[in-house]
């Protein structure tokens, strides 16, 4: 039996063609659409999130206000692992080296479970204070 031969580089795909030889503005106005709309849903639900705790309160709204420096950072981290995970698998994938890919992929996927079980005991209390406002004594 005899070893199989290597199969020519299989033709662009049609969607990565259009990506790389179809109109710049169409392209882009068809790749932004999304992040835009994922966006306007972002800042919808935290005017609403806003107005729904402006109503029980100065206080209660001050507490979640004060809390935003540290969200901030979180889906910062987040944002910027996702685009370094982006960069990484998009110049692997364009070189055609796949066991790679599929190596960065759950490495990234790995390093973000990792973070999201680190993270929360940050934002925990110590033992025998208020979860709501970090009091010594119970609210």
């Amino acid at each position: 039996m005899s070893a199989p031969s290597p199969s020519p580089a299989a033709p662009p795909r049609p969607a990565r063609r259009e990506l790389l030889e179809g109109p710049i503005a169409a392209t882009l106005l068809r790749k932004t659409l999304p992040v835009i709309g994922g966006m306007i849903a972002m800042m919808s639900f935290n005017l609403v999130d806003t107005w729904f705790i402006s109503r029980l309160g100065t206080e209660e709204l001050a507490a979640v206000s004060f809390t935003f420096p540290v969200v901030f950072t979180v889906i910062s981290l987040a944002i910027g692992l996702g685009i370094g995970t982006s960069a990484v698998v998009g110049r692997r994938l364009g070189r055609g080296e796949f066991d790679v890919v599929r190596r960065r992929a759950t490495d990234a996927a790995l390093l973000g479970l990792l973070v999201g079980l680190v993270m929360p005991p940050w934002g925990s209390p110590p033992s025998g204070r208020c979860s709501a406002c970090w009091a010594p004594t119970r609210c």
